[in-house]
Parts: C-alpha cells; structure tokens; sequence
C-alpha cells in the first residue's frame, strides 16, 4: 500500500525477482497483476511494469522475457515498449551474458525481427554485441557469431549492417 509511484516501483521491484519456488512466489505473482492493473493502461508506467520485469533478478529471466514480448501489452512496433523488454533485457550483466549464449541467439533473432520494423531500433539492439571483444573468449565468440549471422541476413538495413560490420572489424 505504498503512497507514491516511486515506492510502488521500489517495492515491485523487490517482489519481481523473487523466484518461483520461494516463500514469496505468491505475492510476486499478485504484485505483477496488481502493477499492471493499477497503470489503467498508461503507456510510461506499463514500460515501467515491463523494464522491471525484464530486469528482474531471477533464475529463468531469459524464459520470463519470452513470455513478456508475447503479452498483449507488448508491441515490436512500438519503440519504447520494445526497449522496455529488449534492450532493458540486454543490459542484464548476469542475465543477458549467462554461459551458452541463449540470450543472444534471442537478441539476435529479435534484431532480425525488428530490422524489418524499425532498422534504427534494430541497430541499437546490435550495439549489444558490440563490446564483445570485453568479454571472455567464449562469450566473445558467441556474441561474434551473431553479429556474423546478422550481418550476413538478406535485406539488412544500412543502419544495422554498419553496426554489425563495425563492431567486428
């Protein structure tokens, strides 16, 4: 019962990361509906709803991000909607950067995705994979191997093209 939006984000935020199978899942499950339900459709605080959910930190973020981009909330025609998930998603250290590189085959099927929609959006989201000369030799090659995939795809816009060929060069 929080006064303000700033404490009803803090205290959501606490709730979010909490994991399923702990004491508190319940109460994170009714603090998702509840948030969500209380923004009454306004479009800053439902991208707020999504960024802390797509920020969460939580075993299975990667699963939970999946779900959000297939609510009916979500658009990726929208570009502040799609940077609430996606980008907030990829500036998750632990998260995005989990051993195996799953989260970036995902960013980069959604860069193929958004390439079409938006390109100046897409190539933003490529800019995810451009530090990865920062990272550890196999994440390094993981994120590579994307920006290789990406730019190879037909019909690539300039914008993402560039970024991709710059970031590997």
């Amino acid at each position: 019962s929080a006064g303000c939006m700033t404490d009803r984000l803090a205290a959501f935020s606490c709730l979010v990361g909490k994991p399923d199978d702990s004491p508190a899942a319940a109460e994170r499950a009714a603090a998702v509906a509840a948030f969500h339900e209380a923004a009454g459709g306004d479009a800053l605080v439902v991208n707020k709803w999504f960024m802390t959910q797509a920020t969460a930190d939580r075993a299975g973020l990667l699963d939970d991000v999946k779900a959000l981009v297939q609510h009916p909330d979500f658009s990726w025609t929208n570009p502040n909607r799609l940077r609430s998930v996606v980008s907030a998603f990829a500036s998750s250290m632990e998260h995005f950067h989990a051993p195996g590189g799953a989260a970036y085959v995902w960013l980069g099927d959604a860069i193929e995705k958004v390439d079409k929609i938006n390109p100046q959006v897409a190539s933003r989201l490529a800019g995810a994979f451009a530090l990865h000369k920062r990272y550890d030799a196999e994440r390094g090659e993981l994120m590579r191997a994307q920006l290789s995939r990406i730019k190879a795809l037909p019909g690539l816009s300039k914008d993402t093209f560039e970024v991709c060929a710059r970031s590997l060069a």
